[in-house]
Parts: C-alpha cells; sequence; structure tokens
C-alpha cells in the first residue's frame, strides 16, 4: 500500500489593471475582496487562472487547496493610493498568515516598473516556514 502525501496549496489573487498614465487614483473601495471558500466558489466555471487551478488541483488526489484572500479591481484605474494598498497587503497577509500551507498559487496580472509579468502566468512559491 502506497501512502500519498497531500500537499496543501495555498491560492490567493490581487489584480488590478493600471495605468500610470490615468490621472484617477484608485482605492481600497475599487476593489472586491473576498475570504476563503467564498474567493474559490466565485471562480468555479469561469474562464480564469484559479478557475482552471481548481480543475486541476482537484482533480488530484494528493493536494488540498486552501483559500486564502482575493482582491480584484472592479475599475481600471490609475495607481493605487498608499495607503489602500497598505490595506490590501495586510489583509492578503494575514489571510495566508492564517491558512498556512507549503505552497502558494498567486496568478500574476499586469506590469509594475519592476516587474514584467504577463497576463495570465502564475507565480508558484513554497512556504519554507510551513511544512504542514
Amino acid at each position: 500500500m502506497k501512502i500519498v502525501s497531500v500537499q496543501r496549496i495555498l491560492m490567493g489573487e490581487c489584480k488590478q489593471e493600471v495605468s500610470s498614465f490615468n490621472p484617477v487614483t484608485s482605492h481600497y473601495a475599487d476593489f472586491e475582496t473576498q475570504w476563503g471558500q467564498t474567493f474559490l466558489d466565485y471562480h468555479r466555471g469561469l474562464n480564469s487562472e484559479m478557475a482552471g487551478a481548481l480543475d486541476v488541483f482537484e482533480a488530484r488526489g494528493d493536494v488540498e487547496i486552501v483559500p486564502a484572500y482575493s482582491a480584484r479591481a472592479i475599475t481600471s484605474g490609475g495607481v493605487l493610493a498608499a495607503t489602500d494598498f497598505e490595506r490590501i497587503a495586510a489583509e492578503f497577509l494575514d489571510a495566508v498568515r492564517a491558512a498556512g500551507g507549503r505552497g502558494l498559487l498567486l496568478p500574476a496580472r499586469g506590469h509594475d516598473r519592476g516587474q514584467r509579468a504577463g497576463p495570465g502566468r502564475l507565480s508558484v512559491g513554497r512556504n519554507p516556514q510551513n511544512s504542514g
């Protein structure tokens, strides 16, 4: 009998189509935020990175999906105000810390001055502080 080790994969997202040429600053109110199972249920059946990952992970017997946090911009706006970014970042990190897991699925979207991640690319990382 083979023992299958279950991997806990934490899923989260933070997406905003942003234009530094747009003079209207984006704020927290321009985002839809979801935590836990609500976030995963939203994506089921959609044509999104998260829906695709859910299909793959749920078809496997060795993956436990751990939902964390989602912040999706509901408008295409300008740069996010610093205080609002800090709020989203704090909520995201709190959800990640609370959920635990050995890996993280975090789809990357858009561009930043120092980052050149195209739409649909996935960032998968391991959490070295949590082996469970």
